[in-house]
């Protein structure tokens, strides 16, 4: 999380397998590349003081066994200032998939588009 506060994807990117793949919360914003979703990260470039509180994982689970596996299930609240000055702050949950080679190759992620948008759309600069 270290490496998305700095907004270093470069590094982001190690964490990633070459086939990643992202479900986003908006329908139909998917990227179906890892270079595609990295270069939909640079809406990150609008915030300052981004940050990730409350961040907690807990281990996936295999439905048909019930049993954990090396996924992750990710919580968090996301936080920053736009530009103009407005905070945005938004509740995450993820479900990031990882293969055995310890890199995330999808990930699918759920919040609150609309507020998500609301907030986004406020604090665009004029």
């Amino acid at each position: 999380m270290e490496a998305f506060s700095k907004k270093d994807l470069s590094t982001v990117s190690n964490y990633l397998s070459d086939d990643f793949k992202h479900y986003s919360r908006a329908i139909g914003d998917t990227a179906t590349s890892k270079q595609a979703w990295l270069d939909s990260l640079a809406v990150l470039n609008k915030y300052s003081n981004l940050t990730f509180e409350n961040f907690d994982m807990y281990p996936g689970m295999t439905p048909q066994t019930e049993t954990e596996n090396i996924d992750v299930r990710v919580y968090m609240t996301i936080k920053a200032d736009a530009s103009n000055g407005s905070k945005v702050s938004v509740f995450y949950y993820g479900l990031w998939d990882f293969n055995d080679a310890g890199k995330i190759y999808e990930v699918k992620e759920f919040y609150d588009a609309t507020e998500f948008k609301r907030l986004v759309t406020a604090a665009a600069p004029k």
